[in-house]
């Protein structure tokens, strides 16, 4: 039996999916009935992360999983693709959609405890057929701070990147483990997740870096990235 190398489609449901245009915005603005009622709905839509919807439903406040879709994008050109969730919640949506495939790896650092959402992400979870120990997770403490948390990722993905040798990256880098956050329980600052981007960005691999969780409606600035790291197509 073949691996899946794209999600697969059940047929069952049909996902609500949500395209952004400033055109279409504008036109339904105009609309007598309920005026702005499409910028209301843009904005909402905005203030959410994308990268937790399932195959076959909307979860944790996303319609359309933009990391997924980058993946199939990437794997087009390149033979393994890494996808790392450094976002607050288990990255369940993206590990869901590759969990038989050993051409894309998961890892997801997360705050993992009994009724925290999405209640999924114990280290036992690693992925399922020829996809097994393809996902990796990495359940993380309340009141975490910098130094341990760059500790563990570092020393998490070094041993991936050994081991899968990828040939690009898919980074999830939500601002909900940040202190401060109406979310967060980690102690964390700019300055540690900024650390753990500048060690993924250090192995110079194609990267797509993804927003993702962040319930304070402004998003710090992380790090400066030099000039070579920034390409647009």
């Amino acid at each position: 039996m073949e691996e899946p190398e794209e999600p697969a489609d059940s047929g069952q449901s049909l996902v609500p999916v949500y395209i952004y245009s400033p055109e279409y915005v504008s036109m339904c603005d105009s609309l007598a009935k309920i005026p702005k009622r499409a910028s209301m709905v843009h904005s909402l839509i905005e203030a959410y992360a994308l990268h937790k919807q399932m195959r076959d439903e909307a979860s944790g406040f996303c319609y359309l999983n933009d990391a997924v879709l980058g993946i199939l994008r990437l794997r087009r050109k390149f033979e393994r693709i890494l996808y790392v969730d450094l976002d607050l919640h288990h990255g369940d949506g993206v590990e869901d959609a590759f969990s038989f495939t050993s051409k894309v790896m998961t890892v997801s650092l997360h705050k993992f405890s009994p009724g925290f959402f999405p209640g999924t992400g114990d280290v036992s979870d690693v992925g399922l057929g020829k996809g097994r120990y393809y996902s990796v997770n990495v359940p993380i403490q309340d009141g975490i701070q910098d130094e341990k948390y760059y500790q563990i990722c570092e020393s998490v993905l070094k041993e991936v990147y050994q081991a899968f040798n990828p040939k690009a990256v898919v980074l999830q880098l939500g601002a909900d483990t940040i202190a401060g956050d109406p979310m967060c329980s980690f102690n964390m600052t700019p300055v540690g997740i900024g650390k753990c981007l500048k060690y993924i960005l250090q192995w110079q691999l194609a990267t797509l870096i993804l927003g993702g969780g962040e319930y304070k409606g402004r998003l710090p600035e992380f790090v400066d990235l030099p000039p070579h790291f920034v390409h647009w197509h």
